[in-house]
């Protein structure tokens, strides 16, 4: 599997998938401090895990404290979003 990493010209926030397979994508994000992902949603079950820096991610209409260490489930369907106070690096498991 060939790794891109791209960058949004809008935001910095570079992105990586870094695993793939059948139903389930990895992918590491790199946001600058100040920097958001907008809150959306993902058809399928979401964790996101908080590598490194402080933030917060949102979920379904709750904010919480993103902190190494954290992994933060998303159900199907629930919006969420994250935000970085400080430079914030995370890993996300999508499944399909």
């Amino acid at each position: 599997m060939e790794h891109v990493i791209t960058e949004s010209p809008r935001t910095h926030i570079k992105s990586e998938v870094i695993g793939a397979g059948p139903r389930t994508k990895l992918i590491r994000l790199d946001l600058p401090a100040g920097e958001a992902l907008p809150s959306h949603a993902a058809p399928g079950h979401v964790a996101i895990a908080i590598i490194s820096g402080e933030g917060e991610v949102e979920v379904a209409g709750r904010t919480i404290n993103a902190e190494p260490g954290a992994v933060i489930e998303v159900l199907p369907g629930d919006m969420h979003g994250v935000s970085a106070e400080q430079d914030l690096s995370i890993r996300v498991s999508q499944t399909k």
